[in-house]
Order: C-alpha cells, then sequence, then structure tokens
C-alpha cells in the first residue's frame, strides 16, 4: 500500500468553495479504508483558524523565501477518521475573509507550496506519492524535480495532478519565477512554465505530474479539444497517455437521505416515495411555493457561471415557462451568464 500526500487548497470537512473541498474531503478517507497512508496538507484559513485551532497541534517551524526573505512557517496537524491533516500557517497570507481572489494570490500559494515541499523535510516524512490539485499546487512538481533532484528522499516521489477546474489556471508574471518560486529563468526560455507572456502553475503541473487525471473520462477527452481546452489544448495533448479520467465519487455517509439531518423526512430506497414527497412539500413551504405535488420541483445549488451549462436553461426558459414546474436556485457567480 502507498504512503500518499494530498496538496490542496481547500478541503473538507474544514473550508469549502467547491468540489475540490469535497473531493480532498472524501478521497483521503477512501483510500484509507482500503490500506493506503494518506495525510492532507491545506492553508490554515482564517474559518479554519477560527473554529479548529483548539484542537491543533503544532509540529513545526521554519522559514522559506519569498521575494527574496526569509518568511515564517508553521506547521499544525490534526488527525479525524485515521487521515493526518496539515495546515500550514501564515496569518498575512491565509486569514482573510476569502480564500481567493486577491491581487497577490501567486505569491500566497507560491508560499503555500515551497512551505509544503521544506514540510517533508522538517517532519522526516517522505510520501511515495504526492497529489495535487488544481492551480494552487501545480508548481509543487517542477520546484521538486528542478531544485531538490540531488537529493534521493525527493527524487524518489511520484506525482499525481487532478485538475478540477480547467478555467482557473495560475497565470502570473515571469518575475515571479525567481522571486517567489526560486525557479531559474531556463524555464521559462524553454516553455516548460511559460503561458501568455508569463508563467503558469497549472501548465506547469500538466508537464512535470507523472499522471494527470480529471473528474470524469468525457471531460478528459473534452479538455483535448479548442472547445473545451482553455487555451491549454495543445499542452494536454502532449500528456493524453497520462491523462486518466475518474468519475468523482459521492460521499455516502455526508449524503445519505436516511440519516441527513438538513432534511425534515427521511427515506432510503424502500420508502423512497412518502418521504421525498414530504420533503418536496415542506421545502415548496420554506420557499413560499405553492404546495403543488404534481409540480416538478428542480433545486440547484451552484455557482452561476457559464461553465456549469446555466446558459443552456436560458435559452429553453420559453418551454419552462408553458411547463407545471418550479425552479430553486441557489449560488453566486458571474452577473451575465
Amino acid at each position: 500500500m502507498a504512503s500518499i500526500l494530498m496538496v490542496a487548497s481547500e478541503g473538507l470537512p474544514f473550508v469549502k468553495t467547491g468540489g475540490l473541498a469535497d473531493v480532498v474531503g472524501s478521497l483521503p478517507v477512501a483510500l484509507s479504508e482500503i490500506g493506503h497512508e494518506v495525510k492532507v496538507v491545506l492553508p490554515l484559513y482564517k474559518k479554519i483558524a477560527e473554529n479548529n485551532f483548539q484542537d491543533l497541534t503544532l509540529c513545526a517551524d521554519y522559514t522559506v523565501s519569498i521575494n527574496y526573505h526569509e518568511v515564517p512557517v508553521r506547521i499544525y496537524s490534526q488527525t479525524i477518521d485515521k487521515v493526518a491533516y496539515f495546515f500550514v500557517q501564515h496569518q498575512g497570507y491565509f486569514e482573510r475573509d476569502a480564500l481567493y481572489g486577491y491581487e497577490d494570490d501567486g505569491e500566497r500559494f507560491a508560499y503555500f507550496q515551497k512551505a509544503v515541499i521544506e514540510m517533508l523535510n522538517q517532519l522526516n516524512y517522505w510520501p511515495n506519492i504526492i497529489h495535487c490539485h488544481d492551480w494552487q499546487s501545480g508548481m509543487i512538481p517542477c520546484m521538486i524535480k528542478e531544485t531538490h533532484d540531488f537529493d534521493p528522499r525527493y527524487r524518489q516521489i511520484r506525482f499525481v495532478y487532478t485538475i478540477h477546474n480547467l478555467a482557473f489556471q495560475g497565470n502570473f508574471g515571469p518575475q515571479m519565477l525567481d522571486s517567489c518560486l526560486g525557479l531559474p529563468y531556463y524555464l521559462l526560455d524553454n516553455g516548460n512554465v511559460r503561458y501568455d507572456g508569463g508563467i503558469s502553475f497549472m501548465k506547469s503541473g500538466i508537464l512535470y505530474s507523472d499522471k494527470i487525471t480529471t473528474v470524469s473520462p468525457t471531460y478528459s477527452q473534452e479538455i483535448l479539444t479548442p472547445q473545451y481546452g482553455e487555451h491549454l489544448e495543445l499542452v494536454l495533448n502532449m500528456r493524453k497517455y497520462d491523462l486518466w479520467g475518474i468519475v468523482n465519487g459521492i460521499d455516502t455517509k455526508n449524503w445519505n437521505p436516511k440519516t441527513d439531518p438538513d432534511i425534515p423526512y427521511h427515506f432510503d430506497k424502500v420508502n423512497l416515495k412518502a418521504g421525498k414527497a414530504l420533503d418536496k412539500a415542506s421545502l415548496q413551504a420554506e420557499l413560499g411555493l405553492e404546495q403543488n405535488p404534481d409540480v416538478m420541483l428542480v433545486g440547484v445549488v451552484s455557482r452561476l457561471t457559464w461553465q456549469k451549462g446555466f446558459y443552456l436553461m436560458m435559452e429553453q426558459l420559453s418551454a419552462f415557462a408553458n411547463a407545471p414546474i418550479q425552479l430553486a436556485i441557489l449560488g453566486s457567480g458571474e452577473s451575465q451568464i
């Protein structure tokens, strides 16, 4: 069985903005249940500090170089359901109101990735596999292979890179290559990390990882095309024989209608109709809708973006208007989709 370190920018049960957190929350538990040793490392965000700090244990204290200065790092840990979680603390970078969307996001997550790489040395922990998720951890395979290849402890590590959302690529100016990542400029010259005049964390993850995965077999084929490749289709085609689509699973413990505390009436496959009908009527009442069992009630919780396919629904609004249907939509996102 393998020793696996998952590196991500969010994950349940601690913090979530999207589907990435669901995967990082569920996959480690599932892998540990079949015998793998799985650890997860996340930034210590404000929400985690407020809700969980009293349960964390300090396990390392060191520095990494960012913008030619030695910046302190503290690593905290907590074990839940046989999975050890590590948290990279830097109050200035991570204890903010939101997880992303800041001008210094590149610097923040360069710091995070450098901290993770040095954490291995500080804790004398050497996983067989580092599983990186999305652009916020995409430079780790590159930094280890380009700057730590002399060390056999780092050299034996293999890398899996999972693309959850290809549209967010971590594209930044070329000066970050040296100042924050500590990488040589020839990587810009030879094209390994170059993208649109700057650098791309996601492109680096695709090129330097041993295997690349996406959230479904269909999506793994779609992103090889100009229509869905988000301008990285040529890079992905270079690695298409190492690109795998694995369907995102579902956490059957948290999303179990037989035990879910967030619904008023429970049901399973035996009493499916009665329970669902009562929950439907309850939701209609809560939202001030007509409590009609014959009306189709469609509920959606999502980011309201073009990428999620809401334009398809907009195109069919006239058909919806003529049908007995109720729409309940909860989300945030783009003002125009």
